[in-house]
């Protein structure tokens, strides 16, 4: 066992930027390895599995001893995984094994835990590394994602060194959706959570264009058509800004064209968003006369969904049909349907 005068190595990647967090991890991580040929690597993940399975693989770690004392590393994936909220469980456990080892200054065990996203500033984990970042006995990496300038700049980097060029157009056109993008992006964090952008996918969407870009080109420049060519299938769903836009023109075969594309059954957050950005809208710049008939028809929607009573995907239906018919003295609902639901 290592001396009680020791610190133990405790290491924090994080951030929103989550191909540069675990691609930082992975270097530290082979360093580590390459350093340390007798080195005892573990991975725990905290993606599934129960409280207390994970809390009884965290504890191991407190009583890892070495007849030899070999260092020992343990990397740790996405310990926020199944929380929800500032404070979580999940967390404490793991801040938990972090203080213990610290108290007993182990130098023989190394952390390196990973978080694919953004951490809160109030968030328990956040708190924790900033006071003993302040120490010197833990360390925290966050990863943001760059400009656009900077990002387009990689890019035409990447594209080089593969022995291709972008030509301008296709430049500037990368560069209106980047910046629609992190529009969206932002409306959305807002939205759902103040200010914080937990996770940026500019860069992983920009990567995954020039690759499929690179496969589709039929010259050694990549053009216009090469990218709206490659930008198709990765947007194929449709954002909930593009319904709110279709919905502000009253084009209503193209809200309910769009909103097919979503999987009611996976993923409620579209309808939810959606939701929210329609309320703003109409709160502000759709100052129209049906403004207020919607806000109220929006606001029975939220109602009925958190009682559990009607599928927003299915209310929403009921809302198209009731703005298209300009039916402003009608409910979203007959009060007796209502009653007899939730029967």
């Amino acid at each position: 066992m290592a001396k009680n005068s020791a610190k133990a190595r405790i290491f924090l990647f994080h951030g929103n930027d989550a191909i540069m967090s675990r691609r930082s991890l992975q270097r530290w991580e082979r360093a580590f390895i390459e350093k340390h040929d007798d080195v005892s690597h573990h991975r725990i993940s905290f993606y599934t599995g129960s409280l207390e399975v994970l809390q009884q693989a965290m504890e191991q770690i407190i009583t890892e001893q070495s007849l030899f004392v070999n260092p020992a590393l343990y990397v740790i994936y996405r310990p926020t995984a199944q929380e929800k909220g500032k404070r979580g469980v999940y967390s404490e456990i793991l801040l938990k094994v972090a203080s213990q080892l610290l108290k007993q200054g182990r130098d023989d065990i190394t952390l390196l835990i990973w978080e694919e996203k953004n951490l809160a500033t109030d968030h328990i984990m956040t708190k924790w590394f900033q006071e003993h970042d302040l120490q010197g006995t833990a360390k925290q990496y966050e990863f943001t994602v760059p400009q656009h300038a900077e990002l387009l700049h990689e890019a035409a980097t990447y594209i080089e060194a593969e022995g291709y060029t972008l030509d301008t157009a296709a430049i500037r056109l990368l560069q209106s959706y980047l910046t629609q993008m992190d529009k969206e992006q932002r409306s959305v964090a807002r939205l759902r959570s103040g200010d914080i952008l937990a996770i940026d996918m500019r860069r992983s969407w920009l990567w995954n264009v020039l690759d499929s870009a690179l496969l589709a080109a039929q010259g050694k420049v990549i053009t216009v058509q090469d990218i709206e060519h490659c930008t198709d299938p990765i947007q194929a769903d449709a954002t909930p800004f593009e319904v709110a836009n279709a919905v502000e023109k009253q084009q209503w075969q193209r809200v309910r064209f769009l909103m097919s594309t979503w999987n009611e059954e996976n993923d409620m957050g579209p309808y939810f968003v959606l939701l929210g950005v329609l309320r703003q809208r109409y709160r502000t710049h759709l100052p129209h006369s049906s403004a207020q008939y919607a806000l109220d028809l929006l606001a029975e929607m939220e109602v009925l969904t958190k009682n559990g009573m009607s599928k927003m995907a299915w209310l929403f239906d009921v809302f198209t049909f009731r703005m298209e018919e300009a039916q402003q003295t009608e409910p979203l609902l007959d009060p007796r349907m209502v009653w007899l639901s939730v029967q």
